[in-house]
């Protein structure tokens, strides 16, 4: 019986010893590492994907921030603004210069330069005007250029006038303080 109960405290200790540690198979060791190993791919997609979200929710914020610092400026600033002094515009249209006057608390919303036919009067061509290489556009304000109050801006016309007459003319509109 010794000998028998040997054996079998020797079988035992075999299969124990083919074991891993925590008691399972081969394959269901192999099993555990692949499991594992997605997790560890998905915990680092989980944290990128939290990196990422928390950079578009800082951008949404300082939008939000700014959208707000607009609307609080509009506010408070109404539609006409304290300093009313004159803001000249200078158009060249590569011969001479053309001075035009506006207030200060003036919004130009639309500018172009027309081309009048000297013999009858006739509009023939309008052209759009450009400050600092930007094409000035509608609904959209002086500091919107980056032009600031030093009361003289010099706009350049892109096309070339032949002999005709040049005539500048504005529609202009009320700025808030908040745009110079």
């Amino acid at each position: 019986m010794d000998n028998s109960n040997n054996v079998m405290s020797k079988l035992q200790k075999l299969r124990l010893e083919s074991k891993f540690p925590n008691g399972s198979t081969l394959v269901e060791n192999q099993l555990l590492l692949d499991v594992k190993s997605l997790c560890a791919e998905l915990l680092e997609e989980q944290k990128s994907l939290k990196k990422r979200l928390q950079k578009v929710e800082e951008n949404q914020k300082i939008e939000n921030a700014k959208i707000k610092e607009e609307l609080e400026n509009l506010k408070n600033g109404g539609n006409r603004v304290a300093d009313n002094s004159l803001f000249e515009i200078f158009v060249f249209d590569d011969y001479k210069y053309h001075a035009v006057e506006v207030r200060n608390s003036y919004l130009i919303r639309y500018v172009r330069v027309k081309v009048a036919n000297l013999l009858n009067n006739d509009l023939v061509e309008s052209f759009n005007l450009y400050y600092g290489g930007q094409k000035l556009q509608d609904n959209r304000s002086i500091g919107s250029y980056n032009i600031d109050q030093s009361r003289e801006i010099y706009l350049k016309k892109k096309k070339k006038l032949s002999t005709l007459l040049l005539n500048v003319t504005m529609i202009i509109n009320l700025l808030p303080a908040n745009l110079i």
